[in-house]
């Protein structure tokens, strides 16, 4: 089964659309005028946006890592990772307000997880600061599209800019926390 999960979220099989704090499907990640899953002669890059199920199941299952270097030798294409950092405060509030979980648990899988992907992967995984996508979409883009070893036309970054929303969301304040959690008394 965990074979089948790590599957579904490497070849796009997972959910197409961000579902906001109630559950409702807000943003959809097609880019008007441009290709959404095509290609012209081989496929170059393959992905999802739930990476979120990734380090998961590498946290709770460190055996799947086997997996992610078998689908690596059997697509024949080096095996990358983009990890979008945002403030720990805001992911761990999103995570909480849509059930995924105790704050405490959240915080120390998806650490696990990240660290046990870098630990293995090296080079093959970037650090992108989820606030520059929405402050600096261009150059992030460009970053983007190096670390992946694809070319990304002037018209492909203008295109991909005009759908990222206008400003980095917040949701750090929409809980309450303790002294503890926010590292206070320490």
């Amino acid at each position: 089964m965990a074979r089948e999960v790590l599957r579904g979220t490497l070849f796009g099989d997972g959910d197409r659309r961000f579902a906001n704090i109630s559950g409702e499907s807000t943003y959809l990640y097609n880019v008007p005028d441009l290709w959404q899953g095509g290609y012209k002669n081989k496929i170059k890059v393959i992905g999802d946006k739930k990476g979120g199920r990734t380090s998961l199941l590498i946290n709770r299952d460190p055996s799947s890592i086997k997996q992610l270097k078998e689908i690596t030798k059997n697509l024949g294409v080096p095996m990358k990772f983009i990890h979008i950092v945002g403030n720990p405060f805001d992911n761990i509030a999103t995570m909480v307000l849509r059930g995924a979980g105790e704050r405490d648990n959240v915080r120390e899988e998806g650490a696990k997880a990240s660290q046990r992907v870098r630990e293995r992967f090296g080079d093959a995984v970037i650090d992108i600061p989820g606030h520059e996508t929405i402050l600096r979409p261009k150059e992030t883009l460009q970053k983007l599209c190096d670390h992946l070893g694809v070319t990304c036309t002037e018209d492909y970054i203008e295109k991909c800019s005009k759908i990222l929303y206008g400003a980095p969301s917040v949701t750090r304040n929409k809980i309450v926390w303790t002294d503890e959690q926010r590292g206070e008394g320490r």
